[in-house]
């Protein structure tokens, strides 16, 4: 077990790969964190619209099918300004990283992240 603290809240996880949302889920409640994922952002964001405050942190993949994770990060924010959100890419240009930086985005971490990245991004930038 990890030397990490149990969060107040769940960390969210948003990533249209399932293998990958699936793999993080495991090993962030291996860390001690209470963790969720979605394959799709528009339920990701039903689910933190029904009980925005259950979460702690949310972490999101930017190129998805349907809604990017910088237009998941307003509608996030919309509802609960100070959720940290996390962005994740394969590819991430300059207009990319100034727009997450004008949305308040904690951190943008290259895809694939390893897991102890992962985790040490969560134990950085979680809500406690």
């Amino acid at each position: 077990m990890s030397e990490a603290q149990p969060a107040a809240g769940k960390v969210l996880y948003v990533d249209d790969e399932e293998a990958l949302a699936g793999l993080a889920v495991r090993v962030l409640e291996r860390a001690g964190y209470a963790a969720e994922s979605y394959t799709a952002p528009e339920a990701a964001l039903t689910a933190f619209s029904a009980d925005p405050g259950a979460y702690a942190l949310v972490m999101t993949d930017h190129n998805m099918p349907g809604m990017s994770g910088l237009d998941l990060a307003i509608k996030l924010h919309e509802i609960r300004s100070e959720v940290p959100v996390l962005l994740f890419s394969g590819y991430v240009n300059d207009e990319i990283r100034a727009q997450a930086v004008v949305l308040g985005i904690k951190a943008i971490l290259d895809k694939p992240t390893p897991m102890t990245e992962l985790v040490a991004a969560v134990r950085t930038h979680i809500l406690t």
